[in-house]
């Protein structure tokens, strides 16, 4: 049975052939791919997070993106300090058309979950989340595991306030929807 958590949502579950988990995180390849199916003309996509931490998963992400003609504008964020400043920067001067959370502690506490998602929402730019949690803060999705396979969680909440048509071929894979 699916937990109901207040925002409309919708979870999909893609099989072995189209995304499956190996190891224990969803790919950067994945997430990429996922992003160029959800957002097919956008290719800017805006990642906060401490470099030094993040290296490797920004280095996959690069690798990644070059596929699927998708450009990663990351700012370094070190301190709950720097989120503000590298938000705007990736906003207003690098002119991201979405943001990517990825598991780093400072950017994905709570509180900075919640201005990052409030910022890009009034600028009406989708945030890409890194959990279950950032989908119900109001990320417009999220890749997790489920079972040994990669699962989309998407907030239909959120999609309707930044005016997004969720792509059929998405919906059509759709296993669980989940209602206010």
């Amino acid at each position: 049975m699916a937990r109901r958590f207040g925002i409309a949502a919708l979870v999909l579950m893609f099989g072995a052939t189209t995304l499956s988990a190996q190891g224990t995180a969803v790919s950067k390849r994945q997430q990429v791919f996922f992003f160029k199916l959800m957002f097919k003309t956008k290719t800017a996509i805006g990642i906060l997070g401490n470099k030094d931490v993040l290296k490797d998963q920004i280095q996959e992400i690069e690798q990644a993106a070059m596929s699927y003609q998708v450009w990663p504008r990351t700012e370094n964020v070190k301190s709950e300090g720097d989120v503000g400043k590298a938000l705007r920067n990736l906003l207003e001067k690098l002119k991201v058309e979405a943001i990517m959370l990825l598991p780093d502690a400072v950017v994905t506490s709570a509180a900075n979950r919640k201005f990052i998602i409030q910022e890009c929402m009034v600028k009406k730019i989708p945030v890409v989340g890194d959990s279950r949690e950032a989908v119900e803060a109001g990320a417009l999705y999220a890749l997790t595991l489920q079972d040994n396979k990669v699962v989309a969680l998407l907030n239909l909440k959120a999609a309707a306030a930044l005016e997004i048509q969720v792509p059929p071929e998405v919906l059509t894979d759709a296993v669980v929807v989940v209602q206010p």
